[in-house]
């Protein structure tokens, strides 16, 4: 939560900071797992096919891990904030009297270990995404007591 602390205004203070569950990894490690499986199998004309699977299943499991590492999420008094990114950073900035909607979404396997995205809408602008949320109830919760505190 660096870069959002050290970017924050004088007035805000953290109310909620959301973590980014490290399970979303996982469908990244599976593939990288069946492709070297499938590799082990293969004949030596396939290997080219295999390895370039293997190597998209790594690249993948680096950009999920980057994304848990470099996400961060907070709720303050007065709005919601959100950066990713490692090389190009960006940043989502919505007041908390602009909020209309927050909608959760969970698959089976999210509502099992507890992760999923939220997805934060305002009033006539963009929405912000956030994926791979933990407890993403529990910030929906933080979201709507806020809002209700600033009203």
């Amino acid at each position: 939560m660096n870069y959002i602390k050290k970017h924050m205004l004088d007035e805000d203070e953290s109310a909620y900071e959301g973590v980014i569950s490290k399970w979303i990894v996982m469908p990244s490690i599976v593939y990288c797992f069946l492709a070297l499986l499938l590799a082990s199998f293969l004949t030596a004309l396939w290997w080219v096919a295999a390895a370039l699977m293997i190597v998209f299943g790594v690249a993948v499991l680096i950009q999920s891990i980057v994304y848990v590492m470099t996400t961060e999420v907070t709720v303050t008094k007065s709005r919601v904030l959100m950066k990713k990114g490692l090389i190009s950073i960006e940043t989502d900035d919505l007041s908390l009297h602009r909020v209309e909607q927050i909608e959760v979404r969970q698959s089976l396997l999210g509502r099992v270990l507890n992760f999923g995205t939220v997805v934060i809408q305002g009033v006539g602008i963009g929405a912000i995404t956030i994926r791979g949320v933990k407890s993403p109830y529990k910030l929906r919760k933080y979201v709507n007591s806020a809002q209700n505190m600033s009203s």
